[in-house]
């Protein structure tokens, strides 16, 4: 019995959400030759325009930042954090940029024939 309620939990953990979809981020790290150590995360989720947020460690300094253009560097930061070095990398990151924007949870809101409940 606790295995099997230990197989429930596993997959209540790794099954995806239904419904809305769930903000998510991508992250990704690299180092230059000159010895410099950056790191990448993106999310799924946009300011108000639409660009998604986006975040760089560059060496411990952390850059926070939006990314309008996918570019895969927070805008304003291009003279200052390189692109990630690999194509696999930059297609992960691509693909966040580019996709669906996450969706919030929003509050319930009744609708047209909905009953109302009054406590008293």
């Amino acid at each position: 019995m606790k295995h099997h309620f230990l197989v429930i939990a596993a997959l209540a953990i790794v099954l995806p959400a239904t419904g809305e979809e769930i903000c998510r981020s991508i992250s990704t790290s690299w180092d230059t030759a000159s010895g410099q150590s950056f790191n990448t995360r993106m999310w799924t989720k946009a300011d108000e325009a639409g660009c998604k947020i986006i975040e760089h460690t560059v060496d411990g300094e952390r850059v926070d930042g939006v990314d309008c253009n996918c570019d895969l560097i927070a805008d304003g930061e291009e003279a200052r954090i390189p692109e990630p070095v690999s194509e696999r990398q930059r297609g992960r990151l691509t693909e966040i940029c580019l996709g669906p924007i996450a969706q919030e949870p929003e509050a319930p809101v009744s609708k047209p024939g909905d009953p109302i409940i009054i406590d008293g």
